[in-house]
Parts: structure tokens; sequence; C-alpha cells
């Protein structure tokens, strides 16, 4: 267990201390998140959906309180079903393991 905490903080310092020898090399040292564009596949298919009608512009498209500009959101909606898959995909593992661990203790138990 020690070896391991050892070795999970000197990966963290090496990685910090890499991370910013690419940063420098690649001269991304002022880069911000906040500067990231959206991928040009979803700002497609949002604008597709803005040009159809002027009431989509209202759902899809918010402006940032921080900087001012206009960003395009997947709207609750859209995003409901995707969460929703996911979550019972984990639930239904997690079930799962429970399950595995019941039966192999329960075999335990019997044998």
């Amino acid at each position: 267990a020690g070896f391991m905490a050892l070795w999970a903080a000197l990966f963290l310092e090496f990685w910090k201390r890499r991370q910013f020898q690419l940063q420098h090399d690649w001269d991304m040292l002022g880069y911000e998140k906040a500067e990231e564009q959206p991928r040009p596949a979803f700002e497609h298919k949002i604008r597709h959906y803005i040009n159809l009608n002027d009431e989509y512009k209202k759902i899809y498209v918010l402006t940032n309180k921080v900087t001012g500009r206009e960003e395009y959101i997947q709207p609750p909606y859209l995003l409901l079903p995707k969460l929703m898959l996911s979550f019972s995909i984990l639930c239904f593992m997690v079930l799962l393991i429970i399950g595995v661990v019941f039966s192999l203790i329960l075999y335990r138990v019997v044998i």
C-alpha cells in the first residue's frame, strides 16, 4: 500500500511536469478551456436546427455569462435519454457485481 501511495504521488508530480513541458513546447501556456471551440459536426447539427426555425435558437444557443459569447448547447430533452441509458447500464453492472459477490458467498457457505 505504501508503494502504491508513493507511486501515485510521484506519477502525479511527473505528469504535471510533463504537461507543463508539453504546454511550453507547443506554445499553449496561455490557452484556457474557455477558448475551446465546439466540434464542427456538433456545430453543424445545431446550426441546421436553428436555420429550420427561430424558436430553436432559444433552445440551442445560450449566452455565456462570463465571456458574453453565444455558445451552442445540447438541450436537456436530447441529453436525457443518453443519461438514462448510461445510468441504467451503470445500475445493471452494480447489481450484477452484487449478485456475483452474493452468489460466491452463498456458494462458500453451502460448500
